[in-house]
Order: structure tokens, then sequence, then C-alpha cells
């Protein structure tokens, strides 16, 4: 099964990550200050997949995979959720979202199953910085977190 780790959660106004030593959380500020979208709230939880690595991400240091975390539930930074996938947002900049839903939830199943209003802000949230070239579906979603495990 996979699971998610918790950067940021849901309504969260703040740009944080959990730092490359596994330690601790880096602040880098309001997210409002690089993402006015939605002011700078963070619309669905956002984290990433335990045990992978997005090897078409460049930077200093290698990054997990990102998710996108749709739920009702409320979760926090730091917790470990299991997650089912459901598809894959494609951006330009190669930092791509995996879409996931907690595991065990029945809905949504596919990202066109997330209420219309929902999508746009998600799509506009994380398409500001970067354009989106594409919704993937789960196969293709699961075939990338394949290629990432470590």
């Amino acid at each position: 099964m996979l699971t998610a780790h918790i950067e940021i959660p849901k309504g969260g106004e703040r740009r944080t990550y959990l730092s490359y030593d596994k330690t601790g959380y880096v602040d880098l500020g309001l997210i409002r200050s690089v993402i006015p979208v939605n002011d700078g709230v963070m619309p669905i939880l956002y984290g990433f997949i335990v045990g992978t690595i997005n090897h078409e991400e460049k930077g200093e240091h290698p990054e997990e995979l990102d998710v996108l975390i749709y739920t009702s539930q409320l979760f926090k930074q730091g917790d470990v959720v299991p997650i089912e996938v459901m598809g894959l947002m494609r951006r330009e900049d190669k930092d791509d979202k995996i879409i996931a839903r907690v595991a065990g939830e029945t809905e949504p199943h596919t990202w066109e199953d997330i209420p219309q209003v929902e999508r746009d802000l998600i799509t506009s949230f994380f398409g500001y910085k970067s354009k989106i070239l594409s919704i993937e579906n789960k196969d293709v979603a699961l075939e990338v977190i394949r290629q990432s495990m470590i």
C-alpha cells in the first residue's frame, strides 16, 4: 500500500516541506507570496509519496513525488496517510503531482468525479507557476510511481 506524508494540510497558508535530512520542517513563508490563487490557501492535502524520488524534477536535492490528496477528513502536517491513486497532473516544469484519495474512501474514483468547481480551483492553484499539460489516468500515474520507487 502507498503512503503519503502530509507537508501542507488543506487550508494551510504556509509553504512548508520536510527537511532533506527528515529532522523537521522548513518554512518558506506564506503561500500567497508565491501563489495568490485562493488567497494563497492550500485547496487540498499536499505532501509526498513515501519511498519515491521524482527523477524528472531537477534541483540540488532529490525530492519525492508530490501528491495531492482529495478527502473530507482532516489531517495535519506530519501525518502519514494510506492513499489510493486516481491520476497524475503533468506540469510543464516536470514537477508533476500524483492525484489520490485516502485509502478506503469510496469517492471519488477518478479526477473527473471531483466536482468541477474544486477541479478548477486545484488546477488554477497548481497551474499558476507552471502550466498544466494534462491530467493522466490512474494507470499512467501508477507507472510513474513504479518507476520512482527507491
